[in-house]
């Protein structure tokens, strides 16, 4: 069991040391993950020659940089977007297999792009994962609503990112109902 200890010397935040050991610890993680569960393995046995795109929309850049830390190498192409009109766009010329998005984006909210994506008969089948850091289940009900697969709430631990885009990038493509 842990305590909080009250007297214990708080240490000032640097964001520099900070986001490059996150980024230390993301990488580390990506590469034990490709090592024992790789889709590459599989996506070569099933005779895929890209790998599949997977666009992180997200106005956060540190988060942004942490999925692409993450997720980038062999296994997938990772895109980004930092805007819910450039997620759009991305989507639309890049035709991702899977979109973790944003809920609260400038320009467009990542419902509004969520239901795009679902009205679009090329991008139907793109799984969409919500990213919120909100706990309010209202926020999930809209975004089932425009299409979501799934939500994923932040903040997330890299392991957790890992897991749920294997899952997703695993999974046949969505039907288009």
């Amino acid at each position: 069991m842990s305590r909080v200890d009250d007297d214990a010397p708080v240490r000032p935040v640097d964001p520099t040391r900070d986001v490059e050991q996150m980024l230390r610890y993301a990488e580390e993680l990506a590469g034990f993950w490709r090592e024992t569960r790789g889709l590459s393995r599989r996506l070569a046995a099933a005779g895929r020659q890209d790998p599949p795109k997977l666009l992180i929309a997200d106005d956060e850049v540190s988060l942004r940089m942490l999925v692409i830390a993450t997720l980038a190498g062999e296994d997938y192409t990772v895109l980004q977007a930092n805007t819910g009109p450039a997620a759009w766009a991305v989507a639309q010329e890049e035709r991702p297999r899977l979109v973790l998005l944003d809920l609260s984006m400038p320009g467009m909210s990542g419902i509004e792009v969520c239901r795009l994506i679902r009205a679009d008969p090329d991008l139907r089948s793109t799984h969409v994962v919500m990213l919120t850091g909100s706990q309010l289940s209202a926020d999930q009900e809209a975004g089932l609503a425009a299409g979501a697969d799934a939500f994923l709430t932040k903040p997330f631990r890299p392991l957790e990112l890992l897991r749920v885009t294997e899952r997703w990038m695993a999974m046949p493509e969505r039907s288009e109902t």
